[in-house]
């Protein structure tokens, strides 16, 4: 697995301390950067062009705070253990209950039950949120991978939902 921590050359740490990765960002684009090397051999070019994407790769990832925690999770745990961690079946039921809320108000255009439900979901990715700093800190993997599923749903219903918002709201 790409540690992302270490093409940036930045300390491994949740949550990401951002005016760091962007210095070390920068810094690395500076020196790597294609247009550096157009005077160099095909070879070189390639080389830095991939080093660059890499790079690119790296900052995007690590930027976007649900995948910097994925990229903690693999450099601090074992990263296959997040692909078999589904959620607590209370948890489960819970996204589809959500999900049937989102739905059922979307069809009534009820905008106000929309916001409350917009209001309970983000409620819920904070108490996540904590969880998962909680899991870091404890070293527990299983908190923390069921921290990062979680969010995972979350964020989905979440996303769903501000769609329905938007297009709610456009019909206006």
């Amino acid at each position: 697995m790409n540690d992302d921590f270490q093409t940036l050359a930045i300390t491994p740490e949740f949550p990401v301390d951002l005016m760091m990765l962007d210095r070390a960002y920068r810094s690395l684009q500076v020196k790597y950067h294609p247009d550096q090397f157009l005077l160099e051999s095909e070879q070189t070019l390639q080389e830095a062009t991939l080093k660059a994407s890499a790079i690119n790769d790296a900052y995007r990832r690590l930027k976007t705070p649900l995948s910097a925690a994925e990229a903690f999770f693999a450099y601090q745990f074992d990263s296959e253990y997040l692909m078999h961690v589904s959620g607590l079946p209370e948890f489960l039921f819970y996204m589809l209950d959500i999900g049937e809320k989102i739905e059922l108000a979307a069809s009534k255009k009820d905008l106000e039950q929309l916001n409350h439900l917009s209001d309970e979901l983000h409620q819920k990715i904070d108490q996540n949120y904590q969880n998962l700093i909680d899991g870091f800190s404890e070293q527990d993997q299983e908190k923390t991978g069921l921290a990062i599923t979680h969010w995972k749903y979350l964020k989905k219903a979440l996303d769903t939902l501000e769609e329905k918002i938007g297009i709610f709201t456009l019909a206006l």
